[in-house]
């Protein structure tokens, strides 16, 4: 359950120790939006400015440059997370402060109802029997209702003194999900990046795609 979990953080999240991006973003990269980590980080950044909040975020020393330095105001930003799961919020944790203290970013849908999104489960589903581990995919339908979906941001702080809600202000109309992407070379792209998948695997494409890592 460990390498499982170690994998799905680094498709979804990537590793900040040692720096690794994150898979999913690696396939949007070249679209030309950056990612809702970037964006985040840069409203961050930015509220610590206009209210003179000393809590910066932890970063990775490697990049701290380049994480701090700011965007374009023209920059565009996609939110694609929701693509591989979307919780309820996100944790960061502070620079130079007590582990137990952290950044929450509170994610919310904008979409009117019924189009309202709460939570969303990975399309990814592992299932271990044996000594066997299945990968498999839901079928495409499952993003296809994703695209386009809109969702807004707003930050709190744990354990510290502030107990407001601050409005990180994404475009008028939410950070959307992208819509112009094909389903079925994102669950290609995400596959290739198992360490067991290699020339013995065995791939079927059924309803749903499968990938099985036999341990014989």
């Amino acid at each position: 359950m460990e390498k499982i979990e170690k994998e799905s953080h680094l498709l979804k999240s990537g590793n900040n120790y040692p720096y690794q991006k994150s898979i999913l973003w690696k396939f949007f990269e070249k679209s030309g939006p950056k990612w809702e980590k970037r964006y985040i980080k840069q409203r961050y950044n930015k509220l610590l400015l206009d209210r003179k909040i000393c809590h910066p975020l932890k970063c990775n020393k490697e990049r701290e440059t380049e994480e701090k330095k700011m965007d374009d105001e023209n920059q565009s930003y996609i939110y694609i997370r929701p693509l591989l799961g979307l919780a309820e919020h996100y944790e960061f944790l502070l620079q130079d402060e007590a582990p137990f203290r952290k950044a929450i970013i509170k994610v919310k849908s904008v979409n009117p109802k019924p189009n309202m999104i709460e939570r969303i489960q990975s399309p990814i589903i592992y299932k271990i029997i044996e000594n066997d581990i299945f990968i498999c995919f839901r079928k495409k339908e499952y993003l296809e209702n994703l695209k386009g979906k809109q969702f807004k941001f707003n930050l709190s702080f744990k354990n510290l003194d502030y107990k407001e809600e601050f409005d990180l202000k994404p475009p008028p109309d939410g950070l959307k999900v992208p819509e112009n992407f094909d389903v079925e070379l994102l669950y290609e792209y995400l596959l290739k990046y198992y360490p067991n998948l290699g020339p013995d695997m065995n791939v079927k494409k059924l309803n749903q795609y499968c990938i099985y890592g036999s341990s014989k």
